[in-house]
């Protein structure tokens, strides 16, 4: 499967936020423009990679830096490949290292028999409480919770690059609501590419985390996305202890994640190459 960040929907996404676009044989290469210096160029959940064409596009680009981040199903000797052109991992993961997957191919009984005690505790809970979820295409509702309830230091350019992917994502996007008595507790958005969702934004308030209104909200996109036909819904990162200074503020919200019965996916990791002087090649 391909991951959604090598999806046409994600590179329309980055080219909102200024990045530049190009294929590699499939593979999707975006380039940050960095003024005085030269660019920048990611590679995300690549799983093979013409190295010449690549060189050719840093080349182009007076790129100073390349960052590449395998997909979990690369063969070894793709990051075999990485270490003898000089590309040296790094601790600066641009997307999760370490994710949780639930299989979607099992039956909804199944599906709630593989949440652990506590999480299905705390569904019931939200149930009795009579909350109700909803499905939304109010973006702006969910950018101005979603932003209100993050930690300080998002402000109105998240929010807008929030906006930003749900459109570029237009029916593949998704937002769910919960509410008691017309006031919002929380809500998610989600995000469907070939046969995965993702689960990449959410929010509670004080009162929704309460009631433990994020696990109702979860399992009712475990079960839309089943309808939906997807095979994977993936929870978008947990912590990993390979990137402890990067992921150590996901440990609370990780304990969430693995209650929902998913298994463990580890990514190879990040690996970055500098370019300095810029007219050097990619295999010096």
């Amino acid at each position: 499967m391909i991951d959604i960040r090598q999806s046409p929907l994600w590179a329309t996404y980055l080219e909102k936020l200024g990045w530049r676009v190009k294929k590699i044989d499939g593979n999707f290469i975006y380039i940050k423009k960095i003024p005085l210096i030269g660019s920048f160029i990611k590679i995300q959940r690549v799983k093979n990679l013409n190295f010449k064409k690549l060189d050719l596009i840093r080349k182009k680009y007076r790129a100073f830096s390349i960052k590449i981040e395998p997909d979990f199903s690369t063969p070894k000797n793709f990051v075999e490949s990485l270490q003898k052109l000089g590309f040296k991992k790094d601790n600066f993961p641009l997307s999760p290292p370490k994710t949780i997957c639930v299989d979607l191919g099992k039956t909804e009984n199944q599906l709630w028999n593989s949440l652990k005690k506590d999480c299905r505790y705390c569904i019931k809970k939200a149930l009795d409480q009579k909350i109700k979820t909803k499905k939304s295409k109010n973006i702006k509702v969910f950018a101005k919770f979603w932003s209100k309830e993050r930690e300080k230091g998002f402000g109105p350019s998240q929010k807008e690059d929030l906006k930003k992917i749900f459109n570029a994502f237009g029916k593949n996007a998704q937002i769910f609501i919960a509410e008691k008595d017309e006031e919002i507790l929380g809500g998610a958005l989600i995000f469907v590419w070939g046969e995965s969702c993702y689960y990449t934004h959410a929010f509670s308030t004080k009162t929704g985390r309460e009631f433990f209104t994020q696990y109702l909200i979860v399992w009712e996109v475990i079960k839309e996305a089943k309808n939906l036909g997807c095979k994977i819904f993936d929870l978008e990162g947990i912590y990993d202890k390979r990137f402890h200074s990067a992921t150590k503020s996901w440990q609370g919200f990780s304990h969430f994640k693995k209650s929902f019965g998913g298994k463990e996916i580890e990514y190879p990791g990040t690996f970055s190459k500098i370019f300095l002087p810029l007219g050097k090649s990619l295999s010096s």
